[in-house]
């Protein structure tokens, strides 16, 4: 069964240019991670230096397929900033992108660790969040 989710944003802009393509991807419904031209890892969090082989090429950003793999996950019955109820976030490990885990609000009512996931980006001006659901809800 899925959920909508709840939670609120604080109204403010994205971090900073360099992530600029991952918060566009995700406003055209797409998740787009930077990968080092080096070695070909994802680079998520997106550092001056690649995590694995130290390169300092810059990153190379690529489509993924928006799925992914429930790999932890809490509900914060107290939000952060202002919303109409407990929150659900997860812990996602992305397909396509071995390694990285992206924290995420969950559109899902009963998480459980393994789960397929996939994306479903909601608008929430003046962001578009990466939402992740059950694919069993598709």
């Amino acid at each position: 069964m899925t959920a909508e989710p709840t939670f609120g944003l604080p109204d403010c802009a994205p971090p900073d240019a360099e992530h600029d393509p991952f918060w566009r991807s995700l406003s055209d419904g797409r998740l787009t991670l930077p990968f080092c031209r080096d070695c070909g890892r994802a680079r998520w969090y997106l550092l001056p230096t690649c995590q694995q082989c130290g390169s300092e090429a810059s990153a190379l950003w690529r489509d993924l397929p928006g799925t992914g793999a429930l790999y932890s996950w809490t509900r914060l019955p107290r939000p952060f900033v202002p919303a109409d109820g407990p929150v659900v976030v997860g812990l996602v490990e992305c397909d396509g992108a071995p390694g990285v885990r992206l924290v995420a609000p969950l559109a899902v009512t009963v998480p459980r660790i393994g789960m397929r996931l996939v994306l479903r980006p909601v608008r929430r001006d003046p962001h578009t969040l990466p939402v992740f659901e059950s694919e069993r809800s598709r």
